[in-house]
Formats: structure tokens, C-alpha cells, sequence
């Protein structure tokens, strides 16, 4: 890369060919898409730290050759590009000792981990389609049935109902009669791998999710939390979508005027939106444990009981997307910041995946960043 950036046909050449893709002021990416698009040049993703406390960024669209090592050593020459190039004097806000050159080449490895999440991942997948079409096909198949049947004078031999004096149940060897339990509308008696489709039906669980179970020991007084959820909810991500988004503020001193503001006040108080959930989740599985325990013997069986049923009724789930997160999201996307997300995945590297797959990240983490940071809130709950 020296040797092409130091010819001295080079400068009105890559002004032509590779600085109308780059980013044209601070925290401008410039054209990614343009400059991949080019086979003479390659993008790099420029980020440093201006005045030791504000993150920022620029795209630079070099030659084709230039790596991010190329593009460190030769700084100095990409400082003058720019200056003559843009008239942005990139050198007094970017300083060599606080400037990093991204390349999304970075090469992918793809282990036995990774293969193993896949061929999960491809699995649920698969079970999910077949539990959801073979649920679909019944319902259409009941549906000309019931059309077939409606047409007939004589009921199916399965609709037909009890003869006279059997009750509305079986009868056990002894003659008494015993209790039935009544099917719901469209509901199937599955049985072995039929059984398990029918737990990834799509539609189904999409209803269980969504729909509130009324029952007679139902307490409508509870439905309260379920806006005060909702709102939250929003909260929590309004406040992580704006703070994280004035670092590509695409004039830096904006940001100072964001902090003088008083509506920043308003985003800041997102942070106790967290602690409404932590009490909403002390609440409810109080709520419920104490109507089981009123039911079970209090002993240390009981207790364990409760608490083996809360984690297994997360960790499965919670495990999958940590492992997804980890060997499968950073083969899904692209871009001039896709190495934030690079970065971020890299912290689960050396063992540390396991800290949270245990719980034990909040105990063992040494600062704000490692892998899968939102997930502390499980472990604190925990």
C-alpha cells in the first residue's frame, strides 16, 4: 500500500477512484456498498477517540491491497488525503495513539461449536415448519369433515354419541363408570413424535403468548402490570436506542448540547425502568409460590422443587440464544460498523461464554464489556 499512496500519479487517481466513496466529515461512512462494489478498492472502517472521551468514526475507501495494518502505518499519508483530498483536517481529531482501521475481510472460522449451533438452530427450525403444517393439515382435514358430515343423516361411527346407560364415560372392571376427560374444540389426542410437533406449532404458541388464560381463581387486579410491562418495555429500549446512537452523531458537538438539555434527564431515568422489572419479578413469583407452597409440604424438597421448575423453564432457551449470539449472528450481517459486533462477540472467546450460561457473570466480570452483557439482568435475578 505505501508504494501505491506515495506514487505521485496516485493522489488524482484515488481522489477519482476511492475518496468520492469515502466518509466526507466526522462520523460519515461515506458509500460501503459503493466502494466494495469497485475492484480496485477496499473499505475500512476509520474509529478513534476524540478528546480522550468521545467515540468516532469515518469510512476510508483505500486501494484494493489495503489492509488495516497498511492503513495504521501509512496514517500520515491518509491525513493528507483527506485534508487535500476533503479539506477535513482529520489529524486533529484523530490521533495516531487513539486511532484503529477495521477491516470487515476479517475471516470467520468456523468450528465445531459452530456447526453444532447450526445444525440445532436448523432443527428447531424444521420441527417448528412440520408442527405448524401438520397442525394446518388436521384442521383443514376436520374442516371437510364436519362439511362432508353435515350433508349425511347418520353421524360417523367416531361422533356417535354414548348409547343409553353408559354415561358419558368408560366403565372399569368393576362396573363403575370412569370420568372422561373432555377434549377441547380442535383439540387431538397426539401421541410419540406427533406429540412433540405439536409443542413447536407455531400459531399456537404465537396465542399462548398473547392471549391472557382466564381461569375461576383469575385476579383481574393483576392485569394492571401488564400495561406498566408494556411501558417499560418501551422505556428500556427508548433509552438504549438513544444513548447508544449519539456516539454516530453526525455533528460531535451536538452531543454537548444533547447533555445540557434537560430531556436527558428524561432518557437517564430509563436506567429505573430495570429496577420495576426486578420488582415485578420478585413479586409474581412470590405471588405464585406462596399458592403452591400452600398446597405442598414446606420443606427443603418443596423449595428446591420451585426453584429447579423457575430455572429450567428459562435456561433452555436462555443457553440457545447465548450460543446463537456467540457462533451464529456475526455470519449475518455486514457493514462499516459490523465490527462492534465482532468486538462484542469476541468477549465470549477463552471460556467466558460459560459465565453466563451459569449465571455467573456478575460475579466474575471485571468491567462493564463481556460477552453477552444483557444478560446480567437474568443473573442478578437469579
Amino acid at each position: 500500500m505505501n508504494q501505491e499512496l506515495t506514487k505521485k500519479e496516485t493522489p488524482s487517481a484515488y481522489t477519482t477512484n476511492h475518496l468520492a466513496y469515502s466518509g466526507h466529515f466526522l462520523n460519515d461512512f461515506g458509500q460501503y456498498d459503493g466502494c466494495q462494489s469497485q475492484t480496485v478498492s477496499h473499505y475500512l472502517t476509520m474509529y478513534f477517540l476524540f478528546n480522550k472521551t468521545v467515540n468516532l468514526t469515518i469510512g476510508f475507501c483505500g486501494p484494493v491491497s489495503c489492509s488495516s495494518t497498511d492503513a495504521l502505518n501509512n496514517i500520515d499519508t491518509i491525513y493528507q488525503l483527506f485534508d487535500k483530498g476533503m479539506g477535513l483536517p482529520l489529524k486533529d481529531y484523530a490521533p495516531k495513539n487513539a486511532t484503529t482501521f477495521y477491516d470487515p475481510r476479517r475471516g470467520e472460522e468456523v468450528d465445531f461449536v459452530t456447526v453444532l449451533v447450526f445444525i440445532l438452530l436448523i432443527g428447531v427450525v424444521s420441527l417448528s415448519v412440520m408442527g405448524t403444517s401438520m397442525n394446518a393439515y388436521f384442521e383443514i382435514k376436520d374442516t371437510a369433515r364436519k362439511s362432508k358430515k353435515g350433508g349425511n343423516k347418520k353421524p360417523l361411527l367416531a361422533d356417535k354419541a354414548p348409547e343409553k346407560g353408559s354415561g358419558s364415560g368408560d366403565q372399569s372392571g368393576d362396573g363403575k363408570e370412569v370420568a372422561k376427560k373432555e377434549k377441547k374444540p380442535g383439540e387431538r389426542n397426539y401421541k410419540g413424535f406427533f406429540k412433540l410437533l405439536n409443542c413447536f406449532d407455531l400459531r399456537k404458541n404465537f396465542n399462548r403468548l398473547v392471549t391472557v388464560k382466564y381461569t375461576d381463581n383469575y385476579d383481574y387486579n393483576l392485569e394492571l402490570f401488564n400495561g406498566l410491562r408494556v411501558l417499560f418495555m418501551m422505556y428500556v429500549v427508548y433509552g438504549h436506542t438513544y444513548l447508544f446512537g449519539t456516539q454516530y452523531c453526525g455533528n460531535p458537538n451536538d452531543i454537548l448540547l444533547i447533555a445540557k438539555g434537560w430531556y436527558l434527564l428524561v432518557i437517564y431515568a430509563a436506567l429505573y425502568s430495570v429496577d420495576a422489572f426486578f420488582f415485578m419479578s420478585g413479586f409474581f413469583f412470590a405471588f405464585i409460590a406462596i399458592g403452591k407452597l400452600k398446597k405442598m409440604r414446606a420443606n427443603i424438597k418443596s423449595y428446591l422443587s420451585l426453584c429447579f421448575h423457575r430455572l429450567f423453564r428459562i435456561w433452555p432457551s436462555y443457553a440457545f440464544a447465548i450460543l446463537f449470539f456467540y457462533k451464529i449472528l456475526r455470519f449475518m450481517g455486514s457493514g462499516p460498523i459490523w465490527f462492534v459486533m465482532d468486538d462484542t462477540v469476541a468477549l465470549c472467546n477463552e471460556g467466558k461464554v460459560f459465565e453466563n450460561l451459569f449465571f455467573l457473570d456478575d460475579f466474575l466480570v471485571q468491567s462493564a464489556n463481556y460477552c453477552y452483557g444483557w444478560g446480567w439482568y437474568l443473573s442478578n435475578d437469579f
